[in-house]
């Protein structure tokens, strides 16, 4: 944002410098030019300003994308998510045998409450399933989870959570998880 916001100021300066030296000839185009400039910075301004984040659910961010401290440039999008809490440095952290992909480390973003969560995945997880809750948190498995029914759910990571992500939850209806045969009937 602050790219956009700098070119628009630059391009009112580059106008109205244009608009002055032309004013000496011809004041009514030099005043002419300054008003359209003028306009035009004001409504580029209104639509860098329109420009955010949709703070709503959880986002994951890939650490060979983001880096290993998002929060920096997620708060170059938003100055809001610049400072997020991180859960899990005293929580319990669930421990999984990876499948023969290799893993990769990223990281788990509640944009509504600015919670962060480190995780290690095997892919980029779309839903989270609840698997226990305890005092400490909630244990989650990461999947990814495809549109159709009938298909079976891949286990992409596994993650403990804040207890407040019960409240977030959205009834999905039965989950298979699992390896599908290689037979196909």
């Amino acid at each position: 944002m602050t790219g956009l916001a700098g070119l628009s100021v630059g391009i009112l300066v580059l106008v109205w410098s244009i608009g002055l030296s032309k004013g000496r000839s011809d004041p009514f185009l030099g005043i002419e030019i300054i008003w359209l400039g003028s306009i035009s910075f004001a409504i580029l301004e209104m639509l860098v300003g329109t420009i955010y984040l949709q703070r709503d659910g959880w986002i994951f961010l890939s650490d060979k994308v983001w880096g290993r401290a998002p929060q920096q440039r997620l708060g170059e999008q938003d100055p809001k998510l610049a400072k997020l809490i991180t859960w899990g440095k005293r929580q319990l952290i669930p421990s999984w045998s990876f499948s023969d992909e290799k893993p990769s480390n990223g990281t788990l973003v509640d944009l509504n409450s600015r919670v962060m969560v480190k995780v290690l995945v095997t892919d980029i997880p779309n839903a989270m399933i609840i698997l226990a809750i305890h005092g400490s948190g909630v244990t989650s498995m990461l999947v990814d989870r495809k549109e159709e029914l009938h298909e079976f759910v891949r286990k992409v990571g596994m993650c403990n959570v804040p207890p407040y992500v019960l409240a977030q939850t959205v009834r999905s209806g039965t989950i298979c998880v699992g390896i599908p045969s290689d037979k196909k009937k």
